[in-house]
């Protein structure tokens, strides 16, 4: 095999990539370098070819002269990489004190990214560019959280959302709550391959209940968050999946093997944490007969019907067929508003609920707080929160500055160990600071590649690695994506329950265990398995 040394600079998920010696006769011949990482450096005949990509993400192509592309692609020094990551920590901790929203911490890290890259010599249109490119990889996630938002608005001025919990209640004892929300949770997370789907579905519905039955709230969102996140990572379906296994270079089969052991013992171990913590709430739940007289008020106020729950059905039989959750959810908003128009309500209250929310108006307090929420107007701090992580992750990850901050690290780590171990703290300083799950898996990857494949440690463990770090916790960070859209789901913020999210503690505890002492396999096999591979992809060059 033949290797050559590049210089990179991710811009926006691409690689440009310069080749800065011979890289031998076998190398001539117009052979891909540099696979796996997303960069398509071509050595032809004629000599290196540069290849480059815009910040608005647009395909590859050659770069027109060396010193333009030296201009567009400079280097943040390491020094100052840290800088937005340390501003940004402080904004979180500031706007935890003065109890101000969560975006204000994301745009100050954003302002101090954008003035780093500047300062450090890329053009500051470049910067908008990257920060609009970050921006537009969310946007689809602000209109899902819009989309949640109108669709509780419209259960709950229906009455689908109170008919769900009256046979709920019915069926489901509260000191029951917790457990049934796990199990009934990781089932559904499976069939859909998606914790956000699952959450408003199923979540919606427990999280009702439990306002309802008075059940601790936090408790009740830990547990169907921890059942969620089995299948969100680990389905056949799952997009979190197969993203790992194609960043790993892994096989399907092999990482679901691998992981079989530690997540079934991980979602063993934490059935029976809710089942202790279930055991010791039954005495302070409500007795059979204050229960009886609740659902009898509810009865009254809202008539439930078996016709009532079918909305929120709607969007849990979209998503089993495949059907996008954004698509999924627009049909429950329709079939919610159309039991609204047959039960006698009018289009202006309608459009109303959508933009302000759900308000009950009974004479019973527990009652309106339990039955209240949603609207356009709730989820605006959570676009704000969404758009300005996507424009600091655009920042520094187009200049290079999680990169800077992250390889001295990697170049620090030298056993398997440290190497496992280091893989999972990087999965998770990726979830803190990008803000997105996916890139929780991917940049952790791409960094520890070339190590991993010098200590050849298999793929398989690599993506077990990955998908029991950052993409575990990520629910669990309130500015990352993914915990925006479970704490809008859920109706908490992430504080509320992420103490009570036992999962995601357990299988990270389990995974570090087994990457700390478990031995690797026999040298002989993985030479073999290794001089096979590159035999393979020699054969196929």
């Amino acid at each position: 095999m033949c290797r050559s040394n590049f210089g990179t600079r991710i811009i926006t998920g691409a690689v440009t990539a310069t080749s800065t010696h011979d890289t031998g006769a076998c190398c001539r011949t117009g052979r891909k370098l540099g696979s796996g990482s997303g960069m398509e450096a071509i050595q032809g005949p004629a000599g290196p070819r540069a290849m480059t990509a815009d910040f608005s993400g647009e395909d590859m192509k050659p770069a027109k002269q060396d010193h333009e592309l030296h201009h567009l692609y400079r280097t943040v020094p390491r020094s100052a990489s840290a800088l937005p990551l340390v501003v940004l920590v402080l904004a979180l901790a500031a706007a935890g004190v003065v109890a101000l929203p969560l975006w204000t911490a994301l745009a100050s890290g954003f302002i101090a990214a954008f003035a780093v890259g500047w300062i450090s010599g890329f053009p500051f249109r470049k910067l908008v560019l990257a920060a609009f490119s970050g921006m537009k990889k969310v946007s689809r996630v602000a209109v899902l959280m819009a989309l949640i938002n109108v669709a509780i608005a419209t259960w709950l001025g229906s009455g689908s959302i109170q008919s769900l919990v009256y046979y709920g209640l019915r069926a489901v004892r509260p000191g029951s709550l917790l457990a049934a929300g796990f199990l009934a949770s990781t089932v559904v997370s499976v069939v859909l391959g998606t914790a956000v789907g699952t959450l408003s579905t199923v979540g919606v519905a427990a999280m009702a209940m439990a306002r309802a039955a008075g059940v601790h709230q936090g408790l009740v969102a830990g547990a169907l968050l921890s059942g969620a996140l089995l299948g969100d990572r680990l389905s056949p379906v799952s997009p979190i999946f197969h993203v790992t296994v194609q960043s790993t270079g892994s096989a399907q089969e092999r990482v679901w093997k691998r992981a079989a052991v530690t997540e079934g013992i991980g979602w063993i171990l934490t059935l029976a944490l809710y089942f202790v913590v279930q055991s010791s709430m039954k005495s302070s739940s409500a007795s059979g007969g204050a229960q009886n007289s609740f659902l009898e008020t509810m009865a009254g106020m809202w008539s439930p019907s078996p016709v009532a729950c079918f909305p929120p059905l709607v969007v849990l039989f979209l998503a089993v067929f495949r059907v996008p959750v954004p698509w999924a959810l627009t049909g429950g908003i329709i079939a919610g508003t159309g039991l609204g128009l047959v039960r006698g309500v009018r289009w202006p209250e309608i459009v109303w609920w959508w933009l302000k929310g759900f308000k009950a108006s009974t004479e019973a307090a527990s009652l309106d707080q339990a039955f209240s929420g949603g609207g356009l107007v709730r989820a605006s701090n959570v676009v704000l929160l969404l758009l300005f992580a996507g424009a600091f992750n655009g920042v520094m990850e187009s200049t290079g500055m999680f990169r800077g901050v992250a390889e001295p690290i990697v170049e620090k780590l030298r056993s398997r160990k440290a190497v496992l171990l280091g893989t999972m703290g990087l999965g998770a300083a990726s979830a803190c600071v990008m803000s997105n799950q996916l890139m929780s898996i991917i940049v952790p990857a791409e960094l520890t590649r070339d190590i991993q494949t010098g200590l050849e440690i298999e793929p398989e463990v690599t993506a077990q690695i990955l998908l029991a770090s950052g993409g575990v916790l990520s629910p669990l960070i309130p500015w990352n994506i993914m915990g925006v859209m479970s704490s809008e789901a859920l109706g908490l913020p992430t504080a509320a329950f992420a103490a009570f999210t036992f999962y995601p503690f357990v299988v990270l505890a389990l995974t570090a265990i087994q990457a700390a002492f478990a031995s690797p396999r026999s040298d002989s096999s993985c030479r073999k398995r290794r001089t096979d591979e590159i035999e393979e992809a020699e054969g196929k060059g």
